[in-house]
């Protein structure tokens, strides 16, 4: 492998599913092999159950990202243990549903708020229930991202657009950490702004050079 190949491999990983688009993201990744990790919190969890059971039978690993997506670093530490406790529970009843084995746990705290004051409290705690190490170079028991597409911005109206997302795919190196770990969203509201918005930035990453590896 020369240093060119390694500087492109990445780990695609998208937060906040299942939706209304899930199962058409995750039969057109597969289409491609590319093996995502899929980070659901509890919001509409119930709404989009048979999505996420889709998810997971075609070969995507779904990790926890909390009950109900709150900043931890605004909770009391009890408060955010009951968060990620209560969506494993979520979690094992879709992967028994799916009738597919849970080999890996895997959390990412919502908005990368690891929580504060009571950060590494939350660390020994995931380090306790068995949760796996993250791959952003830190060691720690959540998976930060290293590279953020930002296109959740477009409905903050703001400013931000579409093009500035595809961009940023062409302006990163990827020498920092090999396999970057990139962050996009499964947010159906994102197609107002941009239709497609979800696969015109793939297409674009693997355009960039980008090679997508299975996670595990």
């Amino acid at each position: 492998m020369n240093k060119e190949e390694k500087m492109s491999k990445a780990i695609l990983t998208i937060d906040d599913g299942p939706t209304s688009q899930t199962v058409k993201i995750i039969d057109w990744l597969f289409e491609r092999g590319v093996q995502p990790i899929m980070f659901f919190p509890g919001t509409d969890f119930e709404k989009n159950y048979e999505a996420g059971i889709h998810a997971l039978r075609q070969g995507a690993i779904v990790g926890n990202h909390s009950l109900s997506h709150r900043h931890f670093s605004e909770l009391p530490f009890e408060e955010g243990i009951e968060e990620i406790e209560a969506q494993e529970k979520n979690l094992e009843r879709l992967y028994k549903d799916s009738n597919v084995k849970r080999t890996k746990k895997l959390f990412r705290f919502p908005y990368g708020d690891k929580g504060g004051k009571n950060a590494e409290a939350f660390q020994k705690f995931l380090e306790a229930e068995g949760f796996e190490k993250g791959r952003d170079g830190s060691g720690e028991r959540d998976w930060l991202w290293t590279f953020d597409f930002e296109e959740y911005k477009m409905q903050w109206n703001e400013g931000w657009t579409f093009e500035m997302s595809r961009k940023k795919i062409f302006e990163k190196t990827f020498n920092e950490i090999s396999p970057r770990v990139l962050l996009i969203h499964d947010h159906p509201q994102s197609n107002k702004f941009e239709e497609g918005y979800f696969f015109k930035l793939i297409e674009a990453a693997l355009e960039s050079g980008v090679e997508f590896e299975r996670p595990f």
